[in-house]
């Protein structure tokens, strides 16, 4: 959860690192810093290769990460840092790893019908997000209309000499403030309009895509692949299990009991 980037404002989707419109709960710097420690933790045998599924996997039995060492100078090897103590788990071959990623992966499918019938769905609730969004415009801008008035005011009166210096700085500082803000409110709802289909779409197609993607990718796309698809798997007895990053956990659990219909309303709607 520590290394998952959105909780600074990014994410990854499809491989690739985006920028949130969401509100960030730690800055960036923290984020960092916090990356650090755990690259300290660990202690690597090596610096020079960053392994492709280094941060994906923790023990099953102690909790610890998962660290990678080159073995007979060309095997890589995946175990537990033992930093708890030994546990008595198995290595893993990245060979290996990467085969049941791809079986995790198998599992995030949705049947083309269903998906088509979401796309419906998607493509009528995005009318309704934009009537909300063009609500909360009309509401935002009369605020900011009110702001730069005030600050337009403040500001002739500081020309004419009706206030003095010290009180323009401190209104002046409190309208931008507030300017800003309404500012910030309505580009986030701008991005979140733009933004609501087009990644409702890109879900529905990894999860009738993720594997097919996946086999064709050299293991450092397939590991950001797998981000996007799961938040952490923990090893045990020379087998992964996953924690799914929603709506890819609905994927997988309706793929499994073929209970699709209460899987999406017990979720409401396959949206991250």
């Amino acid at each position: 959860m520590l290394q998952n980037p959105i909780y600074y404002g990014e994410f990854y989707w499809l491989g690739q690192l985006h920028q949130g419109c969401h509100e960030p709960l730690i800055s960036r710097d923290l984020y960092e810093r916090v990356q650090q420690v755990f690259a300290a933790a660990n202690h690597p045998r090596h610096t020079k290769k960053q392994h492709a599924f280094a941060g994906l996997v923790t023990c099953g039995r102690c909790g610890c990460a998962f660290t990678a060492e080159i073995k007979k100078g060309r095997y890589v090897y995946y175990h537990c840092t033992g930093h708890r103590g030994p546990c008595g788990n198995t290595c893993v071959r990245e060979e290996e790893l990467i085969r049941q990623f791809g079986e995790i992966l198998k599992q995030v499918r949705i049947p083309t019908e269903l998906a088509g019938k979401l796309a419906i769905v998607l493509r009528e609730s995005q009318s309704d997000k934009e009537k909300f969004v063009r609500t909360a415009m009309l509401r935002l801008q009369p605020q900011q209309m009110l702001l730069r008035s005030k600050l337009d005011r403040a500001y002739e009166d500081r020309l004419s000499g009706v206030i003095p210096d010290e009180l323009w700085t401190t209104k002046s500082t409190e309208f931008q403030e507030e300017l800003r803000r309404v500012r910030a409110e309505m580009e986030r709802h701008e991005h979140a309009s733009e933004a609501y289909e087009a990644t409702g779409l890109q879900i529905l197609e990894l999860g009738q895509t993720a594997y097919a993607s996946y086999v064709t990718k050299n293991p450092h796309e397939q590991a950001r692949l797998v981000k996007t698809v799961v938040s952490n798997c923990s090893f045990d007895c020379g087998s992964l299990a996953p924690t799914y990053v929603k709506p890819f956990e609905v994927f997988a659990k309706g793929a499994e009991t073929g209970d699709w219909l209460l899987r999406l309303d017990s979720n409401q709607q396959p949206s991250g």
